[in-house]
């Protein structure tokens, strides 16, 4: 087993309750020669998790999204990503954890966290469904509804997209007739918390799933170097509008 040498730096981003995010920051402070939780991003002023991380002396920087008098919604998510970028740079962030994060993040902001040696982004989130079924909001009141007598909770890599990312660890949980949508949820959210802390571990070791890899192409300049998706950047509106951004701050 080859273990980091040093803690692994992780940003955690949340947008509500932060049971997810309260989760790991618990854990991470039991174990503190492996993981330290260097902030909170949080694009929410009202949301729950800002209050409740206080008692953990967990330094927290609320970015929230940019209004309409800024621009488009392409060009406004450049500007919030671009804030987050330069807030996650006054430290040396090795992991990203979605830890309900409500906003799909962009290649322009994933790439700062590509790495040749895993292929993929050094960035997780975690969704309570048994990916590829039922991806996006609502996810257990999809399962629930479904009647399926057993669900899961997916760890796995953050892409350009929803919830499409390779998994990275999957457990399930049953679906018992008795229950009401309430007991369904705390079953589930036991697992994710648990299957969370396993996937840091994981990480620590170095024991992390091999990603398929994908054609990703690099644009470098001697200011930057940002690789470009093609089949889901250069391809769609957005993709187009992006790299006309990016192009433009070279």
């Amino acid at each position: 087993m080859i273990l980091a040498c040093k803690p692994i730096q992780i940003a955690v981003f949340a947008s509500g309750r932060g049971t997810n995010a309260l989760n790991l920051v618990e854990y991470a402070q039991r174990y503190p020669n492996k993981f330290n939780i260097q902030c909170l991003i949080c694009d929410n002023p009202d949301a729950e998790v800002i209050e409740k991380i206080r008692r953990y002396d967990i330094i927290t920087y609320c970015i929230p999204f940019p209004s309409s008098k800024k621009g488009s919604l392409i060009h406004r998510k450049h500007l919030h990503e671009r804030e987050i970028l330069k807030t996650l740079e006054r430290g040396s962030t090795d992991w990203v954890c979605l830890a309900g994060y409500m906003r799909v993040l962009s290649p322009y902001f994933l790439q700062s966290f590509y790495d040749d040696k895993i292929k993929g982004y050094r960035a997780l989130n975690i969704h309570p469904s048994l990916l590829p079924k039922f991806p996006g909001k609502n996810a257990y009141s999809q399962a629930f509804s479904s009647q399926s007598k057993e669900s899961g909770i997916t760890i796995h890599f953050v892409d350009e997209e929803v919830d499409s990312g390779q998994v990275f660890l999957q457990e399930k949980f049953p679906r018992f007739d008795k229950d009401s949508l309430e007991d369904f949820q705390d079953r589930g959210l036991k697992v994710e918390h648990q299957l969370y802390r396993k996937a840091l571990d994981m990480i620590y070791e170095k024991k992390l799933p091999p990603i398929k890899e994908r054609n990703i192409p690099y644009l470098s300049t001697k200011k930057t170097c940002f690789r470009i998706e093609i089949h889901s950047l250069e391809d769609s509106l957005e993709g187009k509008e992006l790299l006309k951004i990016a192009k433009k701050e070279l």
